[in-house]
């Protein structure tokens, strides 16, 4: 009898499908995620509307008194 120190080829190339799959299924779960965080960002950005600037309020006691 050889003893062999190399792993059956058999083992090997049922490895290689589970690495593809696996690798495929986490480069799906990555776009999705970064879809997701895309979609939020424009959720967001058209949330909040531009606010108007604020006037001053009008002292209408002092403008009576100056003839205005």
């Amino acid at each position: 009898m050889v003893a062999t120190t190399k792993p059956n080829e058999s083992s090997i190339k049922i490895e290689q499908p589970n690495n593809k799959y696996e690798a495929m299924k986490r480069i799906e779960s990555e776009k999705r995620a970064r879809q997701k965080k895309h979609m939020d960002e424009e959720y967001d950005r058209h949330i909040h509307p531009m606010k108007q600037k604020k006037t001053a309020k009008t002292n209408w006691t002092k403008q009576y008194e100056k003839g205005s």
